[in-house]
């Protein structure tokens, strides 16, 4: 993958603590103006590549009947999992009206 001439970098992380396995690679440039070669400990943004691992823990939750795809969000959070006194009902706005409840 990194070798492709479209690749600016890539890191990849192995953590199997039951194998006693830890790997982490980094390959490519981290500035392609300076020419830096990429290391683990450089950041960058993760964009989207999060979003299939968190369909995946919800799931793997409904699997486990613990809440079905249907289970209003407000059922799943407690008031002390909102920041600054928020109500799970201003999660989300529509037309200058709380519509968090609406959330599945």
């Amino acid at each position: 993958m990194a070798s492709q001439p479209h690749t600016v970098n890539a890191l990849a992380l192995v953590h199997a603590p039951r194998s006693d396995l830890l790997w982490c690679e980094a390959a490519g440039t981290a500035n392609p103006e300076t020419n830096e070669q990429m290391t683990s400990n450089h950041l960058f943004r993760i964009a989207s590549v999060t979003k299939p691992f968190t369909a995946v823990v919800v799931l793997q939750l409904i699997e486990e009947e613990r809440f079905t795809l249907d289970t209003p969000l407000t059922d799943l959070l407690s008031p002390s999992d909102l920041p600054n006194n928020r109500t799970a009902d201003e999660l989300l706005i529509l037309n200058d009206t709380p519509a968090g409840a609406e959330i599945r």
